[in-house]
């Protein structure tokens, strides 16, 4: 069965075997996640919701802007988005290194 022309998917997609279409948004159950899950070895400890969130903060770490980061997790808002983001530590780094940066110009100056 084709799900649309290959140029213009995006991302994984899982298909019900009952009825051989994408699963339906209200179908997808915690349940349903537990079965596929156990079946293709992911650990018991990861949840449907991590994919969603572990997206932002990949998403953020290679450079995406907020907004599409909200539009990608259908988040309402961008500061919901941002909470998702959890590159705290790395963020602090970088933050730091560039006040060293700068105070070293300044004190070339």
């Amino acid at each position: 069965m084709t799900h649309g022309p290959a140029d213009r998917r995006v991302g994984p997609l899982i298909i019900n075997e009952a009825t051989g279409k994408p699963y339906a948004e209200w179908v997808f159950t915690p349940r349903e996640w537990c079965r596929i899950a156990k079946a293709v070895g992911i650990p018991a400890e990861i949840r449907n919701v991590d994919a969603r969130a572990g997206a932002i903060p990949g998403g953020d770490e290679a450079g995406a802007d907020l907004e599409s980061l909200k539009t990608v997790a259908t988040h309402a808002t961008t500061s919901t988005a941002a909470r998702y983001a959890r590159d705290g530590l790395g963020k602090s780094r970088a933050v730091a290194n560039l006040r060293l940066k700068h105070r070293a110009r300044r004190n070339e100056a």
